[in-house]
């Protein structure tokens, strides 16, 4: 099941009995399954027929007692289990998802697919938690589809969207500009960024718009010394500016970070030597093709192409930055020193 079709029933509030959500992006599964739990409850009480339980903390069948309650002056029970692939693996729970209580959700979250096909305790074979999920998975259970949800790490354009929205709710909008800040400085993490959407909100409470000043006062960082500028100095091919930024920013940002980030916005700008020439401004599907959820992101990096007219530079330099990389994950060797060195080697021209 896509996530846009579980929308979808739950607009229609055609709820199934089970659910599985499962991926990398634990606080979309939250956030999801909130969501889900608020529509099906509807008008019902949410403190007798709502229950939410860690199968690492909890008896398997203490979670089922409760699934196979009944709503108390509610049309619904909703039962949110986490960890949930440690609870399929029990008898109890495993005849309980091929014969769900009619009136309850029950929703099972977990980190990924289980990837082991046995589970054993107590001295006993136990259920394979595999084909429990398989059933789960195949429109031939007894829900006629498929009901696990995958909630995958969220790429660039789509991060993009997902933060304009979240800014949505809150009453905002915010800028392009602004966006593409907060994605480079704050990772990919769906759950630190919401964090940093809710401070700006309550910071600036009657701003229609945060722009991208607004990012980078209230991240406490530099509009002139930030990743973005790095990158645009290494590319610059100006060695002297790129290791001031970087001596500003190495106290703050990791060094796998910088380095991360260096390799990324170089993999554009070597997908962009292959595209089409276009008349004007890129578009945002161009921007798309590369990595990058803008056009206007797209443009700021094609500029900087006519310093890197040697095609076979980039896999020098893509080596430069993996040797960079290894070496701060695996050797005891001062970061500053591998960063400065790495800086000298992207801003030194191939002869």
């Amino acid at each position: 099941m896509t996530l846009q079709e579980l929308r979808t029933q739950i607009r229609k509030r055609a709820f199934h009995p089970v659910y599985y959500f499962y991926g990398e992006e634990d606080y979309l599964i939250e956030q999801e399954a909130r969501v889900l739990a608020d529509a099906a409850l509807g008008d019902g009480d949410a403190s007798f027929n709502l229950n939410l339980f860690w199968a690492t903390e909890t008896k398997a069948q203490e979670i089922i007692a409760a699934a196979n309650a009944f709503p108390f002056l509610s049309e619904k029970r909703v039962v949110i289990v986490r960890d949930a692939d440690r609870l399929l693996g029990e008898d109890v729970a495993a005849a309980y998802v091929q014969n769900p209580a009619p009136d309850t959700v029950l929703i099972l979250t977990a980190a990924a697919l289980p990837k082991s096909a046995k589970r054993r305790g107590a001295g006993k074979q136990k259920k394979d938690i595999t084909d429990i999920v398989a059933y789960l998975k195949s429109p031939q259970n007894r829900f006629g589809t498929d009901v696990t949800v995958e909630f995958k790490r969220l790429r660039e354009p789509v991060m993009a969207l997902w933060i304009k929205t979240e800014f949505q709710k809150h009453g905002k909008t915010i800028s392009p500009a602004a966006i593409a800040v907060l994605q480079t400085l704050k990772s990919d993490s769906t759950r630190e960024i919401a964090g940093e959407i809710e401070k700006m909100h309550l910071a600036l409470p009657d701003a229609a718009e945060i722009s991208e000043d607004d990012v980078y006062t209230l991240l406490g960082m530099s509009k002139q010394y930030n990743l973005f500028q790095l990158s645009d100095a290494v590319f610059e091919r100006n060695t002297s500016k790129a290791l001031e930024i970087l001596s500003v920013i190495a106290s703050s940002e990791a060094p796998t970070l910088i380095v991360y980030h260096l390799s990324k916005q170089l993999a554009v700008l070597w997908q962009a030597r292959y595209l089409p020439p276009s008349r004007g401004r890129s578009t945002d599907e161009e921007a798309r093709s590369v990595g990058v959820g803008m056009g206007w992101q797209l443009d700021n990096l094609k500029k900087f192409l006519p310093n890197f007219a040697n095609p076979e530079e980039f896999e020098r330099l893509f080596e430069y930055l993996l040797a960079a990389d290894l070496e701060l994950k695996s050797q005891s060797t001062d970061p500053f020193s591998v960063l400065s060195r790495l800086v000298y080697q992207l801003t030194t021209p191939l002869t």
